[in-house]
């Protein structure tokens, strides 16, 4: 590469194109495109809650993947419809 090119913080080129992904629910799976940051936020609010739900009573409860919960002992993570994961608090 020339050294009177000018590149980005990637080493491109200013004259060359990224693949920019402009989509947001990010379904390509791409290793080939590069997301925009309003994509990745996009993709991330909508998959994630912001605020904490009621603890499910079993792995099996109700609940929508992203969701998740805590209680004193707990914290969830719903993984996909109506399919619960948790972690166990501890001091450390």
């Amino acid at each position: 590469m020339p050294e009177d090119k000018e590149t980005t913080g990637l080493n491109v080129g200013a004259d060359e194109l990224l693949d920019l992904d402009l989509d947001g629910t990010l379904a390509a799976n791409s290793d080939g495109k590069i997301p925009s940051q309003k994509a990745v936020k996009t993709y991330v609010n909508a998959t994630f809650t912001k605020a904490p739900v009621a603890a499910p009573v079993a792995a099996n409860s109700a609940g929508v993947a992203g969701t998740w919960a805590y209680d004193a002992t707990h914290i969830y993570v719903c993984i996909a419809t109506n399919t619960w994961v948790r972690a166990t608090l501890a001091t450390f």
